[in-house]
């Protein structure tokens, strides 16, 4: 199960990383980075706190 979720954030990492360039040269909105960055953050602790 950790493995599984693992690969989801991780791909929400690419996400947020591909959101990051956009809103860095104005082809996205800096808002929507910033939202999915805290959500995948806080998933993240969360995914490395299970099990533990």
């Amino acid at each position: 199960m950790k493995l599984v979720l693992g690969i989801l954030i991780g791909i929400l990492w690419l996400f947020t990383i591909g959101l990051a360039f956009m809103a860095a040269t104005g082809a996205g909105s800096y808002w929507s980075f910033l939202i999915l960055f805290v959500l995948v953050l806080f998933s993240t602790i969360d995914w490395w706190r299970l099990d533990r």
